[in-house]
């Protein structure tokens, strides 16, 4: 049911959506790259229950095997990260480059994610081996010196797919690794992919709205606008990422915190135009719940589902 909403995540997020790591370089007869694009590196998140004030000043340590890059978060947070919690100046440095950002997500939870697109020696991850079993290290520790996440993880890479197999291109892999302080260290498991909850939304070019017209997502009465460039209502509100507009209206998809999600989450989507509410409907949700990598391997059960407000 979800399966056509697996989208890029990077913009960035999107765009939290395959992530790709391929191993060695395509042949001359592949029309295309093999994992395409820009998909390539890995995904790493760490989920944190603390304060914006505990990640002032803050240091994270990504790591992939012994290469490893530095995130010194800024003191002011409000001034020197933009919107959508990707830092106006320097992000992770070190031999690992890759897109970033700090994201309050629901009650108190806060997101550090890091994708990696690139490595100091060579321009693409493309271009490096991959084997199963690589040790990724994520590091978060506050300013006064406190360790608030510290992980290392073994991952087995999940196969997406040859770009052309009769060309024997190589094979494209995927590894997104969701971290919290209680996670077990030095445990090895797969690297599957939490599937964010999908979004349907309809078309609002065929309602002949103004141009004053405001559209909003609330979850449990925390609402925000969309497009996501329209000024916030509340930090907590549904962040929708990778927008596709389609004849019949908006796909789209919604990264949330499963360590608080449950079933009866209350949607609701609406649209006011000229004072008047043009558009309103609202979902309460029933979860698809799962482990993808395990129960062992995954610290909170993985719940999604499609909101279809057309």
């Amino acid at each position: 049911m979800v399966a056509r909403h697996k989208r890029s995540l990077v913009g960035l997020f999107g765009a939290l959506a395959t992530t790709l790591i391929a191993i060695g370089s395509c042949t001359p007869c592949a029309t295309a790259p093999p994992c395409g694009g820009n998909d390539n590196g890995f995904f790493l998140s760490a989920h944190l229950q603390v304060s914006r004030q505990d990640l002032r000043g803050a240091l994270a340590r990504v790591c992939w095997r012994e290469r490893c890059s530095e995130w010194n978060l800024p003191q002011d947070l409000e001034r020197d990260l933009r919107e959508d919690g990707s830092p106006r100046g320097d992000g992770f440095k070190g031999e690992v480059f890759g897109a970033q950002r700090l994201v309050l997500t629901m009650q108190g939870w806060l997101r550090i994610d890091f994708e990696a697109e690139s490595l100091l020696d060579a321009p693409s991850l493309l271009q490096q081996h991959v084997a199963n079993g690589d040790r990724y290290t994520f590091l978060v520790r506050r300013a006064d010196g406190k360790v608030l996440l510290e992980v290392e993880r073994l991952v087995d890479y999940i196969l997406v797919r040859r770009a052309n197999e009769e060309c024997n291109d190589p094979a494209c892999y995927v590894a997104f690794l969701e971290l919290y302080p209680d996670t077990v260290s030095v445990q090895r498991c797969s690297g599957k992919r939490c599937f964010p909850i999908g979004v349907e939304l309809p078309n609002a070019l065929a309602m002949n709205l103004s141009t004053s017209a405001k559209t909003t997502l609330c979850r449990n009465d925390h609402c925000g606008r969309f497009p996501s460039d329209q000024p916030a209502i509340d930090p907590e509100a549904p962040r929708l990422e990778s927008p596709l507009r389609r004849p019949d209206g908006i796909t789209t998809e919604m990264r949330s915190e499963p360590a608080v999600l449950a079933d009866g989450d209350r949607y609701r989507y609406f649209i006011e135009d000229n004072g008047r509410i043009v558009f309103d409907k609202t979902i309460v949700a029933k979860y698809d719940t799962s482990f993808p990598n395990g129960e062992s391997c995954d610290r909170y059960a993985c719940r999604t589902t499609v909101l279809d407000f057309r």
